[in-house]
């Protein structure tokens, strides 16, 4: 995957590592510790730094899972003294049996159930982001990325 992804109002950054103390580990705190952002998360916001590092094993790329992705979303239009992230997107193979079971119509035919990689993607916005169409556009340059990196 690209290692940048920009749109006409966003640039994505490819996280592969965000080592606590790291920028990209503040940018993760800062969105994972939100309780706004992660009202829908099955987790729940992290209360502490351990818990973000935690969460943050089960969706960066690992040697055990090098086929997620994820891009930390910014907002290049805000002021350089201000934070320029605003959110997350991530995609990541889904394990039978790990997460919560996809409803009948949603999972694969079982002729193609063998060769057939079951993605997750998610995303969660910084709530000062909400309501601005950023989830829809970072989204598109991801898809658009996978599309174009397709076979590769």
């Amino acid at each position: 995957m690209d290692p940048v992804l920009t749109t006409p109002r966003l640039k994505l950054t490819l996280l592969t590592h965000a080592e606590k103390g790291s920028e990209e580990f503040s940018w993760l705190h800062q969105l994972r510790s939100d309780k706004q952002a992660q009202f829908w998360s099955l987790h729940g916001p992290s209360a502490t730094v351990q818990d973000t590092e935690k969460a943050a094993q089960h969706f960066l790329p690992s040697a055990s899972h090098p086929l997620r992705i994820a891009y930390a979303i910014h907002d290049p239009s805000l002021p350089c003294d201000q934070s320029q992230f605003i959110g997350l997107i991530t995609l990541h193979p889904l394990v039978p049996g790990a997460f919560l079971p996809l409803p009948a119509h949603l999972a694969p035919p079982p002729e193609n159930k063998e060769g057939t990689l079951v993605t997750e993607l998610a995303y969660a916005l910084l709530p000062a982001a909400w309501g601005k169409g950023f989830a829809t556009e970072a989204l598109g340059a991801v898809l658009d990325a996978l599309e174009a990196n397709a076979g590769n």
